[in-house]
Formats: C-alpha cells, structure tokens, sequence
C-alpha cells in the first residue's frame, strides 16, 4: 500500500489483455495526487477512449474537492505493465443500514439515486463513463467485474448515471456485467443530448433551419456584424476574468430566478466548484466565452467547453431588459459558437443534457442517455419487506423536501413571504401541467 492509494484484496486480480495476453493489475486508489496516476496520462487515457471534457482529470479532481465530504474516493485503475489502461473513477456512500454501500461515478448528482431512479440525475456533468483504452476494453470488463466481485462484501449497489450508448461503460463494462451471475442490471432511459454537426458552413447551416427559426437566428447574427459601434463583443482572459465571469454568474442567476428556478450558482459549493472548473479548464485552453456588451452593460454572455474534437454549449445568460433582448443576443452568441467549431474543425456543437424546444429547432440528431443501477448478488444484507420500503419511502421524501425547500426560498426571495407563495404554487402547477404538454419551454436557454 502506498501513501497515495489504499490497495484492497482485489489488487491481485487479473484480466488478459487482447494484445499481449499479460494480466492486467487492478488497483484501488483514494486520492488525486500526481503520485498516483500523471494527470496528462489519465487525460491521454480520456481522449482515447472516446471520453468527453467531463471525464478529464481537471473536471473529477474538481468536483472531488467540491463535493467529497462525508463520502469515500473509490478509483479503480487497470494497468498493463505499469500503464494505465483504464479507469474506473467511482466513490462510494454508506447506505441504509450502514452495511451496505451505493457506489457512483464522480461528477453525479444525488437526485437518481435518493428517489430510487424516479428523477434523473441533477449532477453539473452532463455525460458520466469509465475511462478505458478500446483494444483493453474486454478486459477491463472482466476484470472490474471480477474486482467487483471478489469485494462483494464492500459493493451493494452501482449506479451508474449518463452513460453514452457508444461510451466505454455500455460498451465494455455492462456487457461484462450483465454476462456474469454475481449481479442484477436496470437499464432505463435518462436525458436526451442534442448535438448539431458543424461540418456545413454557417450559411449552410441556416439554410438547412425551417424558415421562422432561420429568421429569427438571422436577425440575431445581425447583432455580431457591427451595426451599432456601441455593441462590442468579449472575450474571456487574465485580464478581465472577474469581470467577465462575474455578468455571466448575474445574467444567469437573474434569469434563472425569475423563470423560478435556483440556478446553478444557488449556493457556495455550486458557485465555487463552477468557477474553479471554469479557471482550470481556461489554463488548459479548452474555455470558450464570449459575451455581448452595450457600453459597460453586459447584454448576454454564453460559456462552452472545447475537448475532443467538439464544443460543449454549458451555460449561459442574457439581460432581457435590455432593449437588445428582442434582437435575441443569447442566439447571436450560440451562432458564434456554431462558427468557432466549424472553423476550428470541430465535429459538432453539444447542446447537452435536456430537450428544451430550441433544440429541436436546431437539430434532429437526438440521442438518450441510459441509466444502469447494478445490484451485486451476496453483496452487504440491507432491510427487506416493509423497514426497506420505509427507509426507501424515507429518503425519497427527505430529497423532495430538500429541493421544495430550495425552490420555496428562490420565490420568497424575488416577492416576500405571501406573495413568494402564491408565486411558488403558480410555477408548480404549471411545471405539473406541462408534463404533460409536448414540447418544453425554451425562454431561459436562449
């Protein structure tokens, strides 16, 4: 054991290689520190697995710190030789009773697993996976089945939350799990990504639109071409940084509230780890921003991810009491951003987790998440009958109650206590309601 990592009895455990037949050595690691795996080989490792921004060593690492109290770094490394050939970056809770542990991959959120696969995941990562190298892929499979099952006394529960079809996990670690007796898989759909392939130029690309989206997307690159000298665009740097970021944070909270929402940057955990991201992402070169301002007053701001060959649409922020609201400056941005990718060669422009109408007018290319919870056979006993059920019923109603509670506070704040009620039954009802319209409301993304 070394002072880095904390190796478990399934250190021993081997899996052949396809390209040499040499076990693979399966470790266990409870830190991030460069003592246990180079930052530059596990984001090599990311790239070549087909993994996405999310994946990289600066996003876990981030998140790690952000969001680990009270829980336990579970990373699983697979090496051949002394390279890493994949990675596992999981941590693990004590469940109900104290026996038995739920495993997650870094970066989830916790609404999936506290209501039992009801809601999808409110985590700030948009794609989840394992990191593993595609001619290692089998296995790997095989040997985190085996490390898995060789520690069953250690593993209850995996939830396994955002997995692309073609991602490492369903394409190497599922099949392993599925294929052995030890373990009970649900597969069951979570969010839709919406992707916009940014090979055609951009006039190309509004042509391609239906002709009331492709007005209104006109009409908002007009706000780029330089028409009123007062309108300057911006980009992010050292020099500006806490400027800059801090119109995107306003724009976006303020938009947010009044649309009844809490935002992402709703409290201090949240608000730090998405700036401290945001930094090690622009130290790598992988930031895109750009934000539109009248004079000094900023108008819209708009802030992306570039990893992979692709470009990630995360967050955004508009001023609509700004007379320039209706030349819609939040889509003058995104066009930007579609041009960026298409000069830079990129494959495509990621519209992210969520089916928002505006999606659906820029693209068809529609693709569903899955969801895998894993349940090891002869794992840690837990409650059974009716204590299981209560305990279940328990927490499902004790995260309602936490994000109630935060939605309540978000309208008290913006009307006062009577009005912020009347406000609060208003927007549940009409979110209720809406569940059962078709098509989603778009205001807020634009």
């Amino acid at each position: 054991m070394n002072a880095h990592g904390a190796m478990m009895k399934g250190s021993a455990e081997t899996a052949r290689s396809p390209r040499d037949a040499r076990p693979l050595a399966v470790e266990v690691v409870r830190s991030f520190d460069a003592g246990v795996i180079d930052p530059a080989r596990w984001n090599e490792l990311v790239v070549l697995s087909g993994g996405t921004v999310y994946q990289t060593f600066e996003w876990q690492s981030l998140w790690w710190a952000s969001y680990g109290s009270r829980r336990s770094l579970h990373i699983v490394l697979f090496r051949a030789d002394d390279a890493v050939v994949g990675i596992a970056p999981l941590f693990s809770r004590t469940g109900r009773p104290a026996s038995s542990k739920l495993f997650r991959l870094i970066g989830s959120g916790d609404a999936f697993s506290r209501s039992g696969g009801l809601f999808l995941d409110d985590g700030p990562s948009d794609y989840l996976d394992l990191i593993v190298a595609p001619e290692y892929g089998e296995a790997v499979g095989r040997a985190f089945v085996d490390h898995v099952a060789g520690n069953r006394s250690s593993f209850g529960r995996i939830d396994l939350v955002n997995l692309r079809a073609d991602g490492s996990a369903m394409s190497f670690i599922v099949p392993a799990l599925a294929a052995s007796t030890d373990f009970r898989l649900t597969i069951t759909d979570g969010d839709v990504c919406s992707q916009i392939d940014t090979a055609p130029a951009p006039k190309e690309f509004l042509r391609s639109l239906d002709s009331g989206v492709r007005r209104r997307y006109t009409q908002a690159s007009r706000v780029l071409e330089g028409g009123d000298a007062s309108v300057t665009l911006r980009t992010i740097g050292p020099a500006n940084w806490d400027t800059l970021y801090a119109d995107l944070v306003r724009l976006h909270q303020a938009r947010w509230n009044r649309a009844g929402f809490p935002g992402l940057f709703h409290d201090k955990t949240n608000s730090e780890f998405q700036r401290g991201v945001a930094a090690a992402l622009h130290a790598q070169g992988w930031l895109w921003f750009a934000g539109l301002y009248d004079g000094e007053r900023c108008i819209a701001a708009r802030l992306g991810f570039i990893f992979g060959g692709r470009i990630y649409d995360y967050l955004s922020g508009f001023d609509d009491a700004s007379p320039w609201a209706k030349k819609r400056p939040g889509m003058a941005l995104l066009l930007r951003m579609y041009e960026d990718a298409h000069a830079g060669g990129m494959s495509a422009l990621d519209l992210l987790r969520g089916d928002e109408k505006y999606k659906g007018e820029l693209t068809s290319d529609r693709r569903i998440l899955r969801n895998v919870t894993v349940e090891v056979c002869g794992g840690p006993p837990g409650r059974k009958g009716l204590p299981a059920r209560i305990g279940s019923t328990a927490g499902l109603a004790g995260f309602l109650l936490v994000r109630e509670a935060r939605l309540f506070k978000v309208h008290v704040r913006q009307h006062g206590l009577v009005r912020g009620l009347a406000s609060y039954v208003r927007f549940r009802t009409q979110r209720f309601t809406r569940k059962f319209q078709v098509g989603k409301d778009s205001s807020t993304n634009e």
